[in-house]
């Protein structure tokens, strides 16, 4: 069987290991955790080096007091500045202390605790501004590579002022410091050991869950759970960019599942999405290498590495049988190419599966085609751009339509309008047949005739009761037996007209599907359709179908009046057909009238054959297509050519 749809994201569903985007999300949390803590550690050790200061300070103030003191009382009992000394020598030996000193205004040291400094100068300035301001002073000396603390403040002694300094070794601000550091530390690892569960809990699973489905949502179909026309493009894009640097080819099979608009018309849309989804489901059950893609509303794509085109064909028939038998009915086409290491990109690849699917649907549907097994002579001319178009115009339904007047050369009356549908511009499609011929290449002709009919019937609610309106129908639509003819009565009555007056337009294309259209013309005359055969004498087809099919109307192509006109053995064909009218009681039309003598030959035309029911023309001479339906003035309605003079002389035909 085919290949399974097999992602990353559905494995790491199943194993308890952390998806990316909650790695992404940690990731995340951790770094602002980092970045505020790095932020908060520099301002709180900062702080710490500003406490730390003012407590030394505040430290060597209480100090200095007791100097104060203990001079003031050593003065009753005894040597004042003995006592100072003692002082000194007392605050040297307390943990961090290096030096303490008692200057005099003159700058020389009086006391210390080191008795070789006493009647030494004191070198610095800061000691002077002291003694002038009143103020205590801080300042930092480097020793070794590492910071001492110098603090300076006025003292009093026996009636003069004095500076009191003491310095602090470096080692007590770093034992602070390297305390905060590691409470710091401690509180912001705690943070992490509790953020990260509290994280997942409260709110990480839910918004990474959440991130899934959003990301589920975006590469899978949401009705059959396979990959999406996404997911699709990016891995088509790295098979054809493996393939063409390390050289393993792959086969690329297009699956569509045949006339699936019949199926949701007969079924409706939730039969229709349960043939998607028991189609999905068979394309699961196979090679779990291979990889599967609902790319449209009924294409499905597989993608089989390492896999060469004539290996893919018996897997792929395996799943055509199994699709089969899982969808009760409905078949499947598959177009099948094999990847080449010249290609550069996707589309070329794609193109070719397109093709070998086109040339499937075209051979009768449900089966199987390799891109090698096209003939050469097969038209190929319809690119992936006008496909692709055709899939976007099917979607946005972005389609106009025009109303071309018809004439009864005998009365000059307008008998009736064709509608011709129109893709609309934004469409990228040049006109209709450009889109019939990618409907064609998709299988998707029937939609594409429905959307041309819906947009038609939905302008003529007020169409005149003397006038008829010609309706085309494509062959393909009778391919569903007797559901066409039901669902087209019901859309004429739908936009309020009676079938009656609706003709039916088929193309000389029907000869290939005679035993199909044959049953279901009946139909539709047994329903009150008129039927008009169009495009007679352009080809074989036309004039074989005359006596199968009796046309109430039978339209002559514009090849037939041009060769007529030119001498050409036109003029036999449209004295055939004329002939034919004339037994059968049709009506003739004339198209492509473009010139007043090809509106002469067939005023000849008919001026020769008394006995035709009459002999009817529409062409650009006459009136071109509008897209506002012409019936609604009056002016519209009046014979565009002047009525004065003789009538032409019939001419030999």
């Amino acid at each position: 069987m085919l290949g399974r749809s097999l992602r990353p994201a559905s494995l790491l569903r199943s194993i308890p290991l952390p998806r990316s985007f909650q790695l992404r999300l940690f990731g995340a949390f951790t770094l602002v955790l980092l970045i505020v803590g790095g932020g908060l550690y520099m301002v709180q050790s900062q702080a710490a080096r500003r406490m730390a200061i003012a407590d030394g300070a505040a430290t060597q103030f209480a100090y200095g007091q007791f100097i104060e003191h203990a001079f003031e009382f050593a003065k009753v009992n005894g040597d004042p500045w003995n006592e100072v000394r003692e002082v000194l020598t007392h605050v040297s030996a307390q943990s961090g202390f290096h030096e303490a000193l008692v200057i005099s205004a003159s700058g020389v040291v009086v006391a210390a605790t080191a008795a070789a400094e006493e009647g030494t100068e004191h070198r610095g300035s800061a000691a002077a501004l002291v003694l002038s301001t009143g103020e205590p002073a801080f300042a930092v000396k480097v020793y070794g590579g590492h910071e001492a603390f110098e603090y300076l403040s006025r003292i009093r002694l026996g009636g003069e002022w004095y500076v009191f300094e003491v310095e602090l070794e470096p080692v007590l601000l770093t034992n602070q410091l390297d305390d905060f550091r590691r409470t710091f530390l401690l509180a912001l690892a705690l943070s992490f050991g509790l953020a990260f569960p509290l994280l997942y809990l409260l709110g990480g699973r839910t918004l990474a869950s959440q991130f899934r489905a959003a990301e589920d949502q975006s590469t899978l179909d949401g009705l059959t759970g396979l990959n999406n026309h996404r997911s699709f493009l990016e891995a088509l894009d790295q098979e054809v960019a493996r393939a063409h640097r390390f050289g393993p080819r792959f086969t690329l099979a297009l699956v569509d599942i045949d006339d699936f608009k019949f199926v949701n018309d007969s079924r409706g849309h939730q039969g229709g999405d349960d043939v998607l989804v028991r189609l999905a489901a068979v394309l699961r059950t196979g090679r779990s290498v291979d990889r599967a893609f609902r790319i449209g509303g009924d294409e499905f794509a597989l993608i089989m590495p390492d896999t060469g085109l004539d290996d893919a064909v018996e897997p792929v028939e395996r799943f055509r049988l199994a699709a089969l038998r899982r969808m009760g009915g409905p078949t499947i086409s598959v177009g099948l190419a094999e990847s080449d290491p010249t290609d550069t990109n996707a589309a070329e690849l794609r193109e070719r599966a397109d093709k070998a699917l086109y040339e499937a649907k075209r051979r009768g549907r449900n089966g199987v085609v390799k891109f090698t097994e096209i003939d050469a002579s097969t038209p190929m001319d319809t690119s992936v751009a006008t496909m692709t178009a055709v899939r976007h115009l099917l979607t946005s339904r972005q389609m106009g339509a025009a109303f071309q007047p018809i004439w009864n050369l005998d009365t000059q009356r307008v008998i009736g309008y064709e509608g011709l549908a129109r893709p609309a511009e934004e469409s990228g499609l040049a006109g209709p047949q450009e889109a019939f011929s990618g409907a064609a290449r998709l299988g998707r002709i029937d939609e594409l005739d429905a959307l041309c009919r819906e947009s038609v019937l939905a302008r003529v609610t007020d169409l005149p009761d003397d006038v008829l309106l010609f309706l085309n129908i494509a062959s393909e639509v009778f391919d569903h037996g007797g559901e066409a003819a039901q669902r087209i009565r019901h859309e004429v009555e739908a936009a309020g007209l009676h079938p009656a007056r609706v003709v039916i337009e088929l193309t000389e294309h029907t000869s290939d599907r005679m035993h199909l259209v044959i049953p279901q013309v009946q139909e539709l005359r047994d329903l009150g359709f008129p039927i008009a055969l169009d495009g007679v004498g352009s080809g074989d087809g036309g004039l074989a179908l005359l006596g199968r099919v009796r046309p109430d109307y039978v339209k002559v192509g514009r090849e037939v009046v041009h060769s007529a006109r030119d001498g050409g053995s036109g003029r036999a064909v449209l004295a055939a057909i004329v002939a034919y009218a004339t037994e059968s009681g049709a009506g003739v039309i004339i198209e492509g009238i473009e010139m007043e003598d090809m509106l002469h030959l067939v005023r000849g035309a008919e001026a020769g054959t008394k006995r035709a029911r009459f002999v009817g023309a529409q062409g650009y001479l006459l009136g071109r297509p509008d897209t506002d339906p012409p019936w609604q003035s009056a002016t519209d309605m009046t014979w565009p050519l002047p009525r004065t003079g003789p009538a032409p002389s019939p001419r030999s035909i």
